[in-house]
């Protein structure tokens, strides 16, 4: 899959001056000759080595983040002003393994966006992308999916919450759509659809097609859209983590001998910190704990 490489005028953070952002800020792009002012670099809020723009008078490192927030965010609309070239990467159907066809991802912003994802997940360790995978594939993620297993899945998504529906009727109460009430025992097979009020913690209702597709377009229903946006199972995974600190702060006896994220007691040449009142690994920081400076 072809994916575009940009190039944003940029003020250097430290020296203040004018310079060439490139990006996407990745290992594919850096091998290619249009890598610009791309080099490795270490990233004290990542607390690894990573490819970042550095600035050729004083070398600064412009921060990935902010170069995907100013760059590609602030230019969305305008993108193909700023292509100079463009990359090859590998990607495949999670399901079939399959080569996803070059138009599988649309426009440049949705290319990038998407590569950018897959970039993440394929660097995460077994476990964690195991379960990214298994998260995607479920909800039928078209970006992740050749046309023909993404309409395989979302057909197999749409004959469970059929037969879930069906079993409702005969063994207990209706599945209706939770807004308009309607299209429930006069007909009984209609197809509904799942949606997040919340995805954290999960909190789904059944609604049909012509209501999500107002929940999520229009404001007829403000009351009925997502709280927060859709997460990543990483994020899912730091998420619980803070839920657990959360819960140990009750408990002050069980802090000073266990850590409450892994539930491993504290050995002395363990690695620990104090975040948000209560002592844990360092290892087992959420993601945001380890962009402070502890």
């Amino acid at each position: 899959m072809r994916i575009p490489i940009l190039s944003f005028p940029w003020t250097c953070w430290k020296c203040k001056k004018e310079m060439k952002v490139i990006y996407p800020t990745s290992e594919d792009v850096y091998e290619t000759e249009f890598r610009g002012n791309l080099a490795p670099t270490y990233s004290k809020t990542q607390r690894k080595q990573v490819i970042g723009n550095l600035c050729p008078h004083c070398g600064g490192y412009q921060g990935n983040y902010f170069v995907w927030d100013d760059g590609l965010i602030e230019h969305a609309y305008e993108l193909e002003n700023y292509l100079v070239g463009f990359f090859e990467v590998k990607t495949a159907c999670l399901v079939c393994g399959k080569d996803l066809e070059d138009n599988c991802w649309g426009d440049f912003f949705s290319k990038l966006n998407a590569y950018e994802d897959y970039h993440e997940v394929q660097n995460l360790n077994s476990s964690d992308k195991k379960k990214e995978i298994e998260l995607r594939t479920e909800r039928a993620d078209s970006s992740w999916l050749c046309h023909s297993c993404h309409e395989t899945e979302s057909a197999k998504r749409r004959e469970t919450w059929r037969k879930e529906r069906l079993q409702q009727i005969r063994d207990g109460p209706l599945i209706q759509c939770s807004v308009c009430k309607r299209n429930t025992k006069e007909n009984p097979e209609t197809e509904f659809e799942e949606h997040h009020l919340s995805y954290f913690p999960e909190e789904k209702i059944a609604v049909c097609p012509r209501c999500h597709m107002k929940i999520h377009h229009s404001d007829a229903y403000p009351e009925f859209k997502p709280k927060d946006k859709r997460i990543s199972a990483k994020e899912r995974s730091d998420l619980e983590k803070l839920e657990k600190i959360e819960k140990a702060k009750k408990d002050r006896t069980l802090t000073d001998k266990f850590c409450p994220v892994c539930g491993k007691n504290f050995k002395q040449k363990d690695a620990f910190t104090f975040y948000r009142g209560t002592k844990i690994h360092i290892k087992c920081l959420p993601r945001e704990g380890r962009q402070l400076k502890l």
